[in-house]
């Protein structure tokens, strides 16, 4: 994971307009195209490879199956881990769905037991995103632009300095946001050890 990594946070308490749907489970049919973009790689076992939050991506019908600090492709129904990414906008998903997801980015974290082998998965952290019929906070709409968003939201970036993203594999993340205010995007990624940034990226980097 490059700990150079643009890091970047918000609240959880940021207003969406839509109702949250249930993952459509099945539903996608596979591409050859990987999903967010990126190239493809192949894990030693065969499996193909991906980030949650950047490339590789995998494949429109799989999900983003996190172990540890690496992810491989995966049918929806067979990954059981609690860090799994469907999607990373909604051109990840079929027409009228939306990319739905949970990330807990006010978590506090202690970056000193975090190992490349355990990563937020043995911390106890769950974080997911599913292509849905919507998304209401505190889930987060991802998007690409303000023309993935409802009416009264716009694609916006958030403010940098959340690790949990980091972790991810997140490069930058933007997302549906309201017009009119509404909650700032905000939170600093609070962590148990203080400087969150430079301890997650020492965790991540294995110094």
């Amino acid at each position: 994971m490059n700990a150079a990594m643009v890091r970047l946070g918000v609240s959880l308490s940021t207003g969406l307009p839509m109702a949250c749907g249930s993952p459509s489970n099945g539903t996608h049919a596979t591409s050859s195209d990987s999903g967010a973009g990126g190239d493809t790689g192949l894990a030693s076992d065969g499996s193909q490879q991906c980030t949650p939050l950047g490339a590789p991506a995998c494949a429109r019908g799989k999900t983003c199956c996190v172990s540890g600090l690496s992810g491989t492709c995966e049918n929806l129904g067979a990954c059981s881990s609690p860090v799994q990414f469907e999607c990373q906008s909604r051109h990840s998903c079929a027409a009228g769905e939306v990319c739905c997801a949970s990330i807990p980015l006010d978590l506090a974290i202690d970056w000193s037991a975090v190992s490349p082998e355990g990563g937020l998965v043995a911390l106890g952290v769950t974080s997911t995103s599913f292509c849905s019929s919507g998304c209401a906070s505190p889930h987060l709409s991802l998007c690409t632009t303000s023309a993935d968003c409802a009416g009264g939201t716009e694609c916006a970036m958030l403010p940098e300095g959340n690790a949990i993203l980091l972790a991810l594999g997140a490069e930058a993340l933007t997302v549906c946001a309201p017009i009119d205010g509404g909650a700032p995007l905000s939170g600093d990624g609070a962590s148990e050890s203080d400087g969150s940034a430079g301890d997650a990226s020492d965790a991540l980097s294995g110094d």
